[in-house]
C-alpha cells in the first residue's frame, strides 16, 4: 500500500473570452490552492483472464475441418466442371454427326451424277451437243440404257 502526501496544487484562474492572440500582461495572478482528495489505495482482487490454450483434441479438431471443407469445395467444383465438360463434349458430337451425315449425303449425290455422266448415252448426247461427229457413223448407241459397275 502506497500513501500519497497531500500538497497544494497550483491552479491560475483564467477569465472566459480573454484568450487572445497577442499576449500582454494582465498583472499579478494569484494562485487557488486545492488539495488532492484523500488518496487511499482500495485493495481489490484482480482477475487475470489468460489465453484459451489449444489442446491436441482442438488441433485435431480444426484440421479435421479444414480437410473436410477443401474436400467439399473440390468435390463441388469438379463435379460442375465435369458436367459442363460432359455436355460440350455431346454438343461436339452431335454437331459432327450432323456435318457428317450432310458430307455423306453429298457424296451420295456426287456418285450419283458421277454414274449418270458416264454412261454411253450422255456421253454420246454430250459429244453431239458439242459439235463432235463420228466420220464413219459407229458411234450410235442402241436405245438400251447401258449399267456401268462402280466400285462403291
Amino acid at each position: 500500500m502506497s500513501v500519497v502526501i497531500e500538497r497544494p496544487q497550483l491552479r491560475t484562474r483564467v477569465r472566459p473570452g480573454s484568450s487572445s492572440s497577442r499576449l500582454r500582461s494582465r498583472g499579478r495572478v494569484e494562485p487557488e490552492l486545492r488539495p488532492y482528495r484523500d488518496a487511499t489505495v482500495a485493495t481489490q482482487t484482480v482477475t487475470v483472464q489468460r489465453k484459451a490454450s489449444l489442446t491436441v483434441a482442438g488441433v485435431i479438431a480444426c484440421k479435421v475441418a479444414m480437410f473436410g471443407g477443401v474436400f467439399v469445395a473440390t468435390y463441388v467444383i469438379s463435379g460442375v466442371s465435369g458436367q459442363f465438360m460432359a455436355d460440350k463434349a455431346h454438343a461436339v458430337s452431335r454437331d459432327s454427326e450432323l456435318r457428317a451425315g450432310a458430307a455423306n449425303k453429298l457424296v451420295r449425290e456426287a456418285q450419283h451424277r458421277i454414274d449418270y455422266m458416264s454412261t454411253s448415252a450422255s456421253l454420246e448426247q454430250w459429244a453431239l451437243s458439242h459439235g463432235f461427229h463420228s466420220p464413219d457413223g459407229l458411234g450410235q448407241t442402241s436405245k438400251v440404257d447401258n449399267l456401268v459397275a462402280t466400285n462403291r
